[in-house]
């Protein structure tokens, strides 16, 4: 998918700073990490250089909007930041922080979605925001941002959630005036299931950078509990996708949408392989990961296309987040906001069935030694290899190796005495290998 994209779109991904772009790189990003092809960095860089120029400026981009959107893309300028050190990310950096201690908000403190939405929350822009913002406040060591940040996400479901279903409306208007607003609620009329695909998206990234000894780490956790199983509740039973509106599969004109799916389907594995969900969820996310394999994805002379995305959706005078608004906005085939989101998917899908289904011993690539302390692998020819160990869940515990090697016999020593009694998963990766053994550490 990665590649189709690239042939699609050479060079780098548009010619504008967008959320879009910014969900694209996120996916570029992670397929780097697992695979230091410099291919993939390169089109990160590519696409974030275009519109930063040499002091730092973001062509197109003005703060005074006050447009949540416009922080997404800011995530791909601070992993670049990380890599390079140069200042023009920097300035770029601090001017979207700028904006965040600028930006308008409802009388709790939630950030309006545009300035010219005024009073209004949506769940995409919890996306948009808040993983920049939480990674930002872990490099930058400004940990009292995690009380922000967290009651960001405690706000949407406050305000949003449906105590019936579990599922959160697409919007909240603070002063209930909206077109779209239930005068007595506030909340949008409908589930639409990208905008919780934003929401849950938000909620794992945002994980990643918050201290696990911070104190509303377990709510926050909780809530994507609440999301996993509502979300379970209304997967499509025989395709495993979920619907453009979430609730009302049976419903003439519906139809199963292929970004809430891939979003959903990334956010579950991520979710069950760092802990905060049930390991029940993956077989629900396997399904729907099928399910997208088998209802959207075109295979088109060696490459991929991705359909059935709705082209986009939101709240406003014209748009009444009526059933049959959501039903009747564009579809697309090739949007970005999927592309990038599958790619996650697949990356997830990729670690957690080798680690908990399948061990692959053919080849004899990659063996481990009786006494379980020396790991010795062969490779053929200079390869990126990643060696890690995981708990039968899934959940990474440690990276002994993540670089790359020249061809050869290899081996590493594998530190028992750093791990409890239990069995584990070590998991051994090249570029187009995997294999997987369980190890028993019967100390005491």
């Amino acid at each position: 998918m990665a590649n189709s994209v690239m042939l699609y779109n050479p060079t780098r991904y548009g010619t504008a700073w967008n959320y879009v772009s910014g969900t694209v790189l996120a996916g570029f990003i992670e397929l780097y990490k697992k695979t230091g092809n410099i291919t993939y960095y390169n089109y990160v860089k590519n696409t974030v250089d275009y519109v930063i120029n040499g002091n730092g400026a973001i062509s197109g981009y003005k703060l005074t909007d006050y447009n949540i959107d416009q922080i997404r893309e800011g995530c791909a300028v601070l992993y670049l930041y990380n890599q390079t050190g140069a200042s023009k990310y920097k300035i770029a950096i601090d001017t979207l922080r700028k904006q965040l201690l600028g930006h308008p908000r409802t009388s709790e403190g939630g950030f309006w979605h545009k300035k010219i939405y005024p009073y209004q929350m949506w769940q995409d822009g919890l996306y948009m925001g808040e993983p920049f913002y939480a990674e930002y406040s872990k490099i930058f060591n400004s940990s009292n941002d995690f009380d922000d940040i967290s009651n960001q996400i405690f706000l949407m479901e406050k305000h949003a959630r449906d105590i019936a279903t579990g599922l959160i409306y697409h919007g909240w208007d603070e002063k209930k005036i909206q077109n779209w607003a239930n005068p007595v609620t506030g909340c949008s009329a409908n589930f639409w299931g990208r905008a919780m695909g934003w929401y849950m998206m938000s909620i794992v990234d945002v994980l990643d950078f918050m201290p696990t000894n911070y104190s509303k780490r377990d709510s926050v956790i909780h809530v994507l509990q609440r999301m996993a199983d509502a979300l379970t509740k209304v997967q499509d039973t025989n395709s495993g996708c979920w619907y453009q509106v979430l609730d009302q599969g049976t419903r003439t004109g519906n139809y199963l949408e292929s970004s809430a799916s891939c979003m959903f389907v990334y956010s579950l594995l991520k979710a069950v392989r760092l802990g905060y969900i049930d390991n029940k969820y993956i077989d629900v996310a396997k399904k729907g990961y099928q399910g997208i394999l088998d209802q959207f994805i075109v295979t088109n002379s060696g490459n991929c296309d991705i359909t059935k995305t709705c082209c986009g959706a939101g709240l406003s005078a014209t748009r009444d987040g009526s059933y049959d608004y959501y039903i009747r906005e564009a579809i697309c085939t090739n949007d970005g906001k999927t592309f990038g989101s599958f790619i996650l998917a697949s990356l997830e899908m990729e670690r957690i069935p080798s680690s908990i289904n399948t061990v692959n011993t053919s080849g004899g690539n990659f063996s481990i030694s009786p006494d379980q302390k020396i790991i010795r692998f062969t490779i053929l020819k200079p390869s990126h290899v990643k060696i890690g160990i995981y708990s039968l869940n899934a959940k990474e515990l440690a990276i002994i190796k993540n670089e790359l090697l020249p061809s050869g016999e290899n081996s590493e020593t594998l530190h028992v005495s750093n791990l409890k009694k239990g069995a584990y998963i070590i998991e051994f990766q090249t570029e187009n290998y995997i294999e997987s053994k369980k190890i028993i550490v019967t100390k005491s």
